[in-house]
């Protein structure tokens, strides 16, 4: 016996009686191999207008021996037509038809294979299935009907038992079976059995719950304006805070003030990542130089700067300062206001320096955590008044703090709203290839399971990708890893916890974490977790 899949527990609860008939001669006599289902909705694009209209297949027979897909409509009483002037009219009991039933039943046909097309990203010639169709007629029970060329007797199916419906449907079934290609493979036909009849919930996986999340998150433990307007009254101030407590959408919001008001306003970050972060935020914003410092430098010092200045330590926070210095000094300022975001990673050369690019009387905003201090800075600053303090986590769920405070011994000071989220996975391996397939796996499930995109998740190390498991294969899965790199599809971004400073990302995977590398101490963990708002995922090198 077929199995149907319909919103209805019997025939009796069919209103319309040609359809109620069909039901339950199929449920008694149509074998067991194929899959029915009834009152099958669909939207199509009008062909003439573009606009959505809703469509309904009355039934649906899945041949899953042969893999053909049959649509059937269903037409009680009489059917007849007849040529009126120069057009060809269909009738239904006396009733005119807005179309032929055959006509209706291709349409019907084609909306719903394009959908499944489009599903399993194929095109017609290239769907895995043969597609048929016909139109039962309860009513008719003279015999097999061809009155025109798009009706045949397997496309017009008048029956008078169950039983002869049954033959007549596997008849036609076998009729549209395409011969010489090939048969569908199993997988393929359950490919469409599984498009037919999904099994899903709205709003239950994760990329719904992080929308949920994100929501709920709140954007800053005190209201801007009231921050804006207490450090906008001091030209000189420091802001301090914790990861994720609001430093730099506060930042942002300063400097827009600034350029409203006709400032010239210089923003200097430390590195590239949270430069593009931040631009991305002010592009529409005139009056705003958005800079990474060694950038500036070399802008600043012209020909001064070194054709290949060497990449060590010693120059960046020694040497480029004092060519900045020496390179603003013969220079008229250039700024009436100075934004730094992450200044924990600046030295104090460099404060001495951008002195000479500010007005006298100018504005100087430093904006830091100095628990993400990973380059040791030596904690010197231009501005000598005690720092205004953000004092709450504001960026991450209760379960990725939790995890931090686990892991690095920091208790985060967190809001009050912060919404519970999603566990932290854990896992790792000795390894490196187990830890590639570790990573993949997490990917699939976040990305081809739960509905993220790649441009929501982030991959973080210690070290340059050569140097984690990732080694030279770039591959993870079915996911490429590329440093520095842009989401696309089937791609995602990796990078050193370093380089991603004062950036964030929905979702944040650690890669290689060991506690017995000096990278991974207890600031690199800190500056690493808290880059994630709601999935975090950590993988050992360790275990």
């Amino acid at each position: 016996m077929a199995r149907i899949i319909s919103s209805v527990a019997t025939a009796n609860e069919i209103s319309n009686r040609g359809e109620r008939i069909v039901y339950a001669s199929v449920q008694t006599a149509l074998p067991n191999h194929f899959l029915v289902f009834y009152s099958l909705p669909f939207i199509r694009e009008h062909k003439d207008s573009g606009t959505l209209v809703d469509g309904e297949n009355d039934f649906v027979f899945l041949d899953l021996k042969r893999g053909v897909i049959l649509y059937a409509e269903v037409k009680e009483g009489t059917i007849r037509t007849r040529v009126d002037g120069n057009q060809q009219k269909w009738f239904q009991n006396d009733r005119l038809m807005s179309c032929s039933p055959w006509q209706q039943a291709v349409v019907n046909k084609y909306s719903l294979t394009d959908w499944l097309c489009r599903a399993l990203d194929c095109t017609r010639s290239e769907f895995p299935l043969s597609t048929g169709h016909t139109v039962l007629l309860p009513d008719a029970h003279a015999g097999a009907i061809a009155c025109a060329a798009d009706i045949t007797a397997e496309t017009a199916i008048p029956w008078d038992s169950p039983e002869m419906l049954a033959t007549r449907i596997e008849a036609c079934s076998a009729a549209w079976c395409q011969k010489g290609r090939r048969n569908p493979s199993d997988v393929e036909i359950d490919a469409v059995r599984k498009l037919l009849m999904p099994d899903f919930v709205y709003g239950n996986r994760l990329a719904d719950r992080i929308g949920v999340e994100r929501r709920d998150l709140p954007a800053s433990s005190l209201p801007h304006d009231l921050l804006l307007d207490f450090i906008g009254n001091r030209r000189r101030a420091r802001i301090s805070g914790c990861a994720g407590s609001g430093k730099t959408i506060l930042a942002v919001a300063l400097a827009r003030r600034l350029a409203a008001e006709g400032k010239r306003v210089l923003f200097l970050v430390y590195n590239e990542a949270l430069c593009g972060y931040i631009k991305a935020h002010l592009e529409d914003q005139p009056g705003i130089d958005m800079q990474v410092f060694h950038t500036f430098c070399r802008t600043c010092c012209g020909k001064a700067w070194p054709s290949t200045p060497p990449n060590t330590t010693a120059f960046w926070w020694e040497q480029a300062p004092e060519l900045l210095d020496t390179a603003l000094r013969n220079a008229r300022p250039l700024y009436d206001a100075i934004l730094v975001d992450e200044a924990q990673d600046f030295r104090f050369g460099a404060w001495i320096a951008l002195e000479q690019a500010i007005q006298p009387d100018g504005w100087y905003y430093l904006f830091y955590d100095e628990q993400q201090n990973v380059f040791a800075g030596d904690r010197s600053w231009p501005v000598e008044e005690p720092p205004f303090l953000l004092a709450n986590h504001c960026r991450s769920t209760r379960a990725i703090t939790t995890a931090i405070e686990k892991y690095t011994g920091m208790r985060l000071p967190i809001a009050k709203q912060l919404p519970e989220g999603q566990p932290v996975t854990e896992c790792g391996d000795r390894a490196p290839g187990q830890r590639r397939r570790l990573l993949g796996k997490i990917l699939h499930e976040w990305i081809c399971k739960e509905g993220l995109t790649e441009n929501q998740i982030i991959v973080l190390g210690a070290h340059s990708i050569e140097h984690t498991c990732m080694e030279n294969t770039g591959k993870a899965g079915s996911f490429r890893i590329v440093e520095r790199g842009t989401a696309a599809k089937g791609v995602v971004p990796y990078f050193t916890y370093m380089a991603y400073k004062g950036c964030e990302a929905d979702a944040v995977i650690l890669l290689d974490v060991d506690p017995a590398d000096p990278r991974w101490n207890q600031d690199g963990l800190y500056t690493a977790m808290t880059r994630a708002r709601h999935l975090l995922a950590i993988i050992q090198s360790n275990q």
